[in-house]
């Protein structure tokens, strides 16, 4: 499934899929709390960018693991 270039509507606002967002947008995105992100990146479980001391995420990359994901649990 490509869904690179594509627009994704979280809360009301709009995301490209290359856009780089922080922990409490792939919380809501992925429904869970942002702790639970900020601990599943820290464990490599998240595909995640570290910009300085920010952990950052690509919406398109959180997307694609969660389509991934979405029939192991």
């Amino acid at each position: 499934m490509n869904i690179h270039n594509q627009t994704i509507i979280i809360d009301g606002k709009e995301y490209g899929t290359d856009q780089l967002v922080d922990c409490k947008v792939v919380a809501r995105l992925i429904g869970l709390s942002h702790r639970t992100v900020e601990d599943m990146a820290t464990r490599r479980e998240l595909p995640m960018y570290k910009i300085g001391r920010a952990n950052r995420y690509k919406v398109g990359e959180i997307t694609e693991w969660l389509i991934l994901h979405k029939n192991s649990r």
